[in-house]
């Protein structure tokens, strides 16, 4: 019986040593070649790092694409005033979150000097995540027809913001302050 045990190790053990493949790459590491599957790993000093293979770089690709793309919020009813409505759209790239924030009315006059808005950005149970503040003063103001008239307020920027963050945003809100009532 324990002779079986043996042997059993010993097939074992040659059948893993021959699923394996070593060879040295063109800057002097080891690489790691398991046989069956194609996984490949290379040997740096006391740590075996496994290499991504050709699914998991597409996917990490397809990913980085994604965050790329232009998303639209939800329109958000704000209180300041009767029918005024802020909008946001956002992307990511490189470890950098750009958004735009819009706001359908002129908040010039419905407000001090120090109005501010704040972008409120929240992961999927409702925790903040990042705050953006926006002063009205720095609001971009869009002439409407007559020429004349602001008829909306624009405000453009970027924040870095790491990839994992960007990701756990699933909802924003605005808060504000300095405004009459």
């Amino acid at each position: 019986m324990r002779s079986v045990k043996v042997l059993m190790v010993f097939i074992t053990l040659s059948v893993l040593a021959g699923c394996y493949e070593m060879k040295q790459d063109d800057k002097g590491r080891t690489v790691k070649v398991n046989k069956i599957t194609g996984e490949l790993s290379v040997i740096e000093g006391d740590k075996i790092i496994k290499l991504k293979g050709e699914k998991e770089v597409k996917a990490e690709q397809e990913a980085a694409k994604k965050l790329g793309e232009t998303k639209r919020w939800p329109e958000i009813p704000l209180t300041i005033a009767e029918g005024v409505n802020a909008r946001l759209v956002t992307k990511w790239s490189d470890g950098i979150m750009y958004y735009q924030f819009f706001i359908d009315k002129n908040l010039r006059g419905k407000g001090n000097y120090f109005a501010r808005l704040t972008i409120q950005l929240h992961d999927s149970a409702s925790f903040l995540i990042e705050e953006i503040p926006v002063p009205v003063s720095n609001l971009t103001g869009s002439v409407g027809l007559d020429g004349k008239t602001i008829e909306s307020m624009e405000y453009k920027g970027q924040k870095p913001l790491s990839e994992d963050t960007y990701k756990k945003i699933s909802e924003w809100n605005v808060s504000w302050a300095g405004f009459n009532k």
